[in-house]
């Protein structure tokens, strides 16, 4: 199916909102969304879009679709985007220390790669009270 972007993202609005009007039983339901899902491959971007569209919608008929879409897949997107988040704060934190301290040692790099989130975001709060790598050390440790 040759669909742009944003004609993809709408067709599987208007293609769940079809199914919920046809009132399948949960098995046939899940068979034909497999079915459409295969043939109409959405990225996880343009799979985020529509969960978001169908969040932000007013419309009865869209709440029933969110209701629809199975749990664990609602799931899977919110735990990517958690990821997408953390990898980006990683990324950026070890961009910032160069940019501060010039090169830094590929075992800082490691650190971070290691560090968990919470660590992350106390680390951010102090960043431009570090002095030298020497602190930033101490801090991953």
């Amino acid at each position: 199916m040759a669909y742009n972007k944003k004609e993809k993202v709408q067709v599987k609005i208007e293609f769940l909102r079809m199914m919920l009007r046809l009132q399948v039983d949960s098995a046939k339901e899940s068979l034909i969304l497999s079915f459409f899902d295969y043939y109409l491959e959405l990225d996880e971007q343009e799979e985020e879009e529509v969960l978001e569209i169908l969040r932000r919608s007013k419309l009865q008929e869209d709440v029933k679709i969110m209701e629809m879409i199975p749990y664990w897949e609602r799931k899977g997107i919110e735990k990517g985007r958690e990821q997408g988040i953390e990898e980006g704060k990683k990324s950026l934190l070890v961009r910032l220390l160069q940019k501060r301290f010039g090169s830094i040692p590929k075992e800082i790099e490691e650190a971070i790669e290691k560090t968990s989130y919470d660590r992350l975001e106390k680390m951010e709060d102090v960043l431009f009270d570090i002095q030298n790598i020497d602190e930033v050390k101490k801090w991953l440790n």
